[in-house]
């Protein structure tokens, strides 16, 4: 398949291909490879619907105008940001152009939900990844770590501009290499705004992720703020060192014990380690919380102050 694309609005049409099968689709778009030399590190997302593409091409122009620094600048992280506008062969816009993420990433689900079954029984189709990352061992916790690190100093890039808030914060996604290497995609559909006005919202939040003052922020019609990505971060990181979300996995008492689900136990403020610990009991037989004393008192008063009061923390 040819196509044309401009890496700014003003810029001369360029001629490059990519293969006809698609690397991947979703529900708006497919993914292809580019074969043309000298983009072997980028790939191609095509909207599928005509409307789609009209409607986002405001968003993309403004992603391409105003990127983040160090998109495809570190070895530890890589940032999948609209870098070209793409064109059908009768020059219609069609998409747009971005990094591929690292080669043999996949999403962190891989970490996020906990087994009794080690990595190598529960993926075998993934080597790579076996005796690299169980929770119960110093060099999985010590990987673990690393990796959460490259994904923060990725997720602090897109927030030192001040104009992007990713909104969707979570485990799916992100995509990762075994050796910790971080991919931030589906940036297209990340909140941006400047001087507290919304210029393109962001996408649906989800609740199990979300903090407390959040719903308050949406109904103002204000942009969210990063605090509100520092909290979903805080819940992915909680859950991938620990092995549990952090305001699940206890037993609530009195005058919580009605309460069902995830994003009520964040509304409560129902953090397993907060300030409201006396209204919550761990499982005797069953405590993943444990997992929390084999970090250091740095990182678990760092949850703490995530999951406090304050959203300015």
């Amino acid at each position: 398949m040819k196509i044309y694309i401009k890496k700014t609005e003003t810029a001369n049409f360029e001629l490059i291909e990519t293969p006809d099968k698609e690397l991947g689709k979703g529900g708006q778009a497919r993914v292809f490879n580019i074969q043309t030399r000298g983009y072997e590190s980028f790939c191609l997302k095509k909207f599928i619907r005509e409307e789609d593409a009209r409607r986002n091409y405001d968003r993309i122009a403004y992603m391409i105008q105003n990127p983040p620094k160090n998109i495809m600048g570190s070895s530890s992280f890589r940032i999948c940001w609209p870098t070209a506008f793409a064109y059908d062969m009768q020059k219609n816009f069609i998409g747009y152009i971005m990094p591929l993420a690292f080669s043999n990433s996949r999403d962190l689900k891989i970490l996020e939900v906990y087994s009794a079954k080690p990595i190598s029984q529960r993926y075998k189709k993934y080597p790579d990844w076996h005796d690299k990352y169980e929770l119960d061992s110093n060099v999985g916790l010590k990987n673990r770590m690393k990796m959460l690190c490259n994904w923060a100093i990725a997720i602090h890039s897109l927030h030192e501009t001040h104009k992007y808030v990713i909104v969707d914060l979570k485990p799916e996604n992100v995509m990762a290499t075994s050796s910790g290497k971080i991919s931030i995609v589906d940036t297209d559909s990340f909140q941006i705004s400047e001087n507290g006005k919304i210029l393109f919202p962001g996408a649906a939040y989800t609740p199990s992720y979300f903090p407390p003052e959040g719903k308050d922020i949406q109904q103002s019609k204000v942009p969210f703020p990063i605090s509100c990505d520092c909290f979903a971060a805080a819940v992915c990181f909680y859950k991938i060192l620990t092995g549990v979300h952090p305001f699940s996995g206890t037993i609530k008492l009195s005058p919580y014990n009605q309460l069902e689900t995830e994003e009520e136990f964040i509304s409560a403020g129902l953090f397993a380690y907060g300030e409201k610990k006396q209204y919550l009991r761990f499982t005797k037989d069953f405590n993943l919380h444990q997992n929390f004393d084999n970090l250091s008192p740095t990182i678990q008063q760092l949850f703490i102050r995530a999951f406090g009061k304050d959203p300015s923390k």
